[in-house]
């Protein structure tokens, strides 16, 4: 049975690899990996990562998340989701 924070990193991460067309793999692309400054993600993508992010989670992200570089990576955007949800309830 999977935890809800290895949940939300599954959805997010198939809504990476599905909307950016990339693979992660352990040796170039990990979930630690700078998704804009690997030129993953562009600031078009961060709109769609976004409205994703709202939608899937029923959650709104602030100014500071967007600046305090907490969508960066999938470990970064998996970690302001579990914040913002599970320590929240």
């Amino acid at each position: 049975m999977l935890t809800k924070v290895q949940e939300i990193k599954e959805q997010v991460q198939s809504f990476l690899t599905r909307q950016f067309l990339f693979e992660f793999d352990e040796r170039e692309i990990t979930p630690s990996t700078d998704l804009f400054l690997s030129g993953i993600i562009d600031s078009f993508g961060s709109v769609e990562l976004v409205t994703f992010i709202e939608t899937k989670f029923k959650i709104k992200l602030s100014d500071e998340d967007f600046l305090s570089g907490s969508l960066k990576s999938l470990n970064s955007i998996v970690k302001l989701i579990e914040e913002k949800t599970i320590n929240v309830s």
